[in-house]
């Protein structure tokens, strides 16, 4: 037994009472109001350890709810990047995105979006990131090897305008196109659509307007790398862009746009062994883009890699 004091909710009294009587109806000795003292706590004996008070539950449930908002930005950061720079990439690759590239972006990148509106820490969640971790990974390999395979297959740009400078490059000569001279362009075979050449700066282009194409037949060496030198004037303005072509298969496209202005140019373009092997002779194709033209080619010529 042991005595414990309350106040009165009526009158304020503070009334003395044993413990006994938590929770039990009584009389308030100053106002005779009805009340119920409270029952007492009980507290821990000396040396009892107490436990430790459990966080509440909303605190919890706020920080969980905070996580699974950051994991889901994330994610959903994650797939907008993840697919932008795949579509740039494919886009940027090839110039359009096959029907099989598609297929295959739904299948590596849908289920991250999935499971940014579901719970991020189920199973089928970490399938989903899993998946598009993977798809992203292919991703990355797909941008390196098509970066590198376009740094491999770029024209080599060099000026070379001192009788020093072109003769070095005869040694590599295999066959070369003497623009403006009949006989070369007449032993080349020169065909073409909408062709039209003049003189310019003591020497003479070779060209094709309006969506036209230039043709010669040229030699090679059937196993050896070769490669396709074109000299150009670096000062053409817009509206010169063309294929270039070895047997109506496009190795490179050129822009003539203000390249290297005031100074001719020769752009090497590396030949895909494939083409030649084999071979003695292929059919070199400038085919101009529609509505576009191609060249003034200045000079054409096949050289030993």
């Amino acid at each position: 037994m042991s005595d414990f004091k309350f106040f009165c909710p009526e009158c304020s009294q503070k009334i003395a009472c044993d413990s006994s009587y938590g929770g039990l109806t009584i009389t308030c000795p100053t106002c005779g109001k009805s009340v119920v003292p409270p029952v007492p706590k009980s507290s821990p004996s000396q040396g009892e350890k107490q436990p430790k008070p459990a966080e509440p539950t909303g605190v919890v449930d706020a920080k969980a709810g905070s996580e699974d908002k950051l994991r889901r930005i994330f994610a959903t950061g994650y797939l907008c990047l993840a697919i932008a720079s795949f579509v740039v990439a494919v886009w940027w690759g090839v110039g359009f995105i096959p029907t099989a590239i598609i297929v295959w972006a739904i299948v590596a990148f849908v289920p991250m979006f999935f499971s940014t509106f579901g719970n991020p820490r189920s199973r089928l969640a970490t399938l989903s990131l899993t998946i598009s971790c993977a798809g992203f990974g292919l991703l990355l390999i797909f941008i390196g090897t098509t970066t590198m395979a376009k740094w491999y297959s770029a024209p080599k740009i060099v000026v070379r305008e001192s009788p020093a400078e072109l003769k070095s490059l005869q040694p590599r000569v295999v066959d070369e196109v003497l623009i403006g001279v009949p006989a070369s362009e007449r032993e080349h075979n020169l065909k073409g659509k909408n062709l039209l050449s003049g003189p310019f700066n003591g020497k003479f282009w070779q060209a094709a307007i309006a969506s036209g194409s230039i043709e010669y037949v040229m030699k090679v060496l059937p196993n050896q790398a070769m490669s396709l030198n074109c000299r150009y004037w670096g000062g053409e303005t817009a509206g010169r862009t063309f294929d270039i072509c070895i047997d109506n298969k496009v190795i490179a496209t050129q822009n003539l746009e203000f390249n290297v202005p005031g100074h001719f140019f020769d752009a090497e373009y590396k030949i895909p062994r494939a083409l030649t092997r084999d071979k003695s002779q292929v059919t070199v194709k400038f085919q101009a883009h529609p509505g576009l033209a191609a060249g003034g080619l200045f000079d054409c010529q096949v050289l030993k890699r």
